[in-house]
């Protein structure tokens, strides 16, 4: 076994050499995992909030596992962000508010909601209200660009879409 010792002494020194050599780290995805499966069960999304997004309007699509209805008589359910002020619709009630971002934090703060009766749709202003109060970080998804409102977890609460020129009449 004497003949294998000198190898065993070289060994570690140029392993010790590797080690310190400095590798260039790949980018980082930035991947978001959905509270509900999806197809992919992974979301790319852009690692900023563009600057457009204080002047953007919105349309509810999901709040949490409740898809959103639109209304039959009332508006779409809809947020509206400018400059710092937010308002928009739950699809029955007014919400209007404020908001701060940064980078990818988002909260929205002072949220108040008009008082009008609206049958079957008091469970998706609760929605609506609850993710204003929880959300804490806005990302967009790069499929389709939507924007996804996540948690202090970083799960997603919300998902929107672009609003479309047709339902800023709906505004109220």
């Amino acid at each position: 076994m004497p003949f294998f010792r000198p190898a065993l002494l070289i060994l570690p020194p140029l392993l010790a050499g590797c080690a310190a050599t400095p590798v260039a780290e790949a980018p980082k995805e930035r991947l978001i995992v959905p509270t509900t499966p999806t197809v992919s069960a992974r979301i790319e999304v852009y690692t900023h909030l563009p600057a457009e997004v204080d002047r953007s309007s919105w349309t509810f699509l999901r709040l949490g596992d409740l898809v959103v209805q639109p209304s039959a008589k009332g508006p779409v359910a809809r947020l509206d962000l400018q400059d710092g002020q937010m308002s928009g619709n739950t699809g029955c009630n007014g919400i209007f508010g404020s908001y701060q971002r940064e980078d990818t934090r988002l909260q929205f703060t002072g949220a108040g909601i008009s008082r009008r009766f609206c049958a079957n749709l008091d469970e998706q202003e609760k929605r609506v209200l609850d993710v204003l109060s929880r959300t804490r970080y806005g990302m967009y998804a790069k499929w389709n660009r939507n924007l996804l409102l996540l948690d202090e977890r970083r799960e997603i609460i919300a998902e929107l879409a672009p609003a479309a020129p047709e339902d800023a009449g709906s505004r109220r």
